[in-house]
């Protein structure tokens, strides 16, 4: 299954979203993720970031953008291989591309 992780501008901004993420204010479902460092590969952003399941992908977006801060997020990423030798590709577009 694919995973995918979202990078911060801010350690201010990954808070939040953890925070809408564990209780969103849409009333959905909570989002389900996992706090990782941002991989060495990944230059933009923050030492912080949230990593989740492809299922979850839509969901976590369209809760974040209900952030005020949505706007830190610095990209999106897919993981293209295993978790040991994988590597990170960039999703582009905006959040409607994602």
């Amino acid at each position: 299954m694919a995973s995918f992780i979202i990078v911060f501008d801010s350690t201010h901004a990954a808070i939040a979203a953890q925070g809408v993420l564990r209780k969103p204010p849409n009333g959905a479902k909570p989002v389900r993720f996992s706090v990782v460092s941002t991989p060495a590969e990944i230059s933009a952003g923050c030492g912080m970031s949230l990593s989740f399941e492809a299922p979850a992908r839509i969901n976590a977006l369209e809760t974040l953008a209900l952030l005020d801060e949505f706007y830190q997020v610095a990209g999106l990423y897919e993981r293209i291989g295993n978790a040991r030798e994988g590597r990170f590709a960039p999703l582009g577009g905006g959040l409607i591309g994602w």
